[in-house]
């Protein structure tokens, strides 16, 4: 995206002209109807039954142990199908204020298939300075889930000190 929504697409390793002429150059409202720019996107605005969901606030935790910041997740509900198998993937800003301590995002579910929160399938930061940040993302293949709806979210946690979190997002893929 360059701006005001509008995608560069180069091909043949040939830059676009202009985004005026239109060559080379696609606005995601025209090309991708209502998927465009979305922070939000329902099972139903996709034919795989995807889902995805995006937070922006800035929100802080001195949590040890695996919470909801003060607005929870992001999180979403898919249909898992036959297959057991679905991708799931998640991001986030983070920082903490302080060296020698580490600040973690994982996920969980809920509903036909229950999964804790691990540092397994968790991103972290530990930053060389006081206050350092990173935005970080992860993914896992989840395989031999039950069939059903089920209800994946984010969760935080840190070591000590106060991890700050931030554009925060969960997008859950069903495979097969």
């Amino acid at each position: 995206i360059v701006g005001d929504g509008i995608a560069k697409i180069t091909v043949n390793e040939t830059e676009p002209t202009s985004p005026a002429t239109g060559d080379g150059w696609i606005k995601p409202s025209e090309e991708f109807g209502d998927l465009a720019l979305k922070d939000h996107v329902e099972p139903d605005d996709l034919q795989l039954g995807a889902a995805s969901d995006f937070i922006v606030t800035t929100e802080d935790t001195t949590s040890t142990s695996w919470a909801n910041l003060s607005t929870a997740g992001p999180s979403v509900t898919i249909a898992v199908p036959d297959s057991g198998m679905v991708l799931v993937m998640f991001s986030s800003w983070i920082s903490i204020n302080s060296t020698v301590q580490e600040a973690f995002v994982c996920f969980d579910a809920s509903g036909a298939n229950t999964i804790s929160e691990t540092t397994n399938n968790s991103i972290s930061f530990r930053p060389k300075v006081v206050d350092g940040a990173s935005n970080a993302c992860g993914h896992a293949l989840l395989t031999g889930l039950n069939p059903g709806s089920t209800t994946f979210r984010l969760r935080y946690e840190v070591t000590g000190a106060t991890g700050t979190f931030r554009r925060r997002r969960i997008t859950v893929i069903p495979l097969g």
